[in-house]
């Protein structure tokens, strides 16, 4: 697949910069965090929003300093250790047990009777290393992308986190790191 999208990896931090509390906004309301868009901005920018409980300004400023930490590492390769470390960012702050490390527990989502079977660490790795393989960064992109909306088994973006909460700044981060490094 010819990549779609050829632009600069400072342009793809422009428009991610640029779009950052969207992203944010977005992955809250997937989540189930009852904030706005100006809540959002606010947390961002570092206001106290009346009406947002402190855990759910604690998640937007995880968000935050997650895709801060993407931002600031473009050059560093995209990795199992990498992902787990987005993940312990977005989990940190006693938000979730153990972020950043693989569950132990099993888990279900919301809204639907399937259930993600528990993760296999050297599955996880074997699936990263083969969509790492693909040449086209779009394609890169768009096969993370299936791999978490198909719910494959071996989910590597899923099973890095401790449970089904935010996997979303995890899917988008590192899609959107495989997307803008070639």
């Amino acid at each position: 697949m010819e990549a779609k999208f050829n632009m600069t990896v400072e342009q793809n931090i422009f428009v991610a910069k640029r779009n950052i509390i969207d992203y944010m906004w977005k992955s809250a309301r997937l989540e189930g965090i009852g904030v706005t868009y100006p809540d959002t901005e606010a947390i961002f920018n570092g206001l106290t929003v009346q009406g947002v409980s402190v855990k759910d300004t604690v998640a937007i400023n995880n968000l935050k300093h997650s895709w801060s930490f993407v931002l600031e590492n473009v050059d560093y390769p995209m990795d199992y250790p990498f992902i787990c470390k987005i993940n312990q960012i977005v989990g940190g702050d006693s938000l979730i047990a153990n972020a950043g490390f693989i569950r132990k527990v099993p888990v279900s989502i919301g809204g639907t009777t399937w259930k993600p079977d528990m993760p296999i660490e050297s599955k996880i790795k074997e699936e990263l290393a083969d969509i790492l393989t693909i040449e086209s960064p779009t394609e890169r992109a768009i096969t993370v992308h299936s791999v978490n909306y198909n719910k494959k088994q071996y989910d590597f973006v899923i099973e890095t986190k401790p449970y089904c909460f935010f996997y979303r700044v995890v899917d988008l981060s590192v899609s959107n790191y495989i997307f803008n490094v070639n």
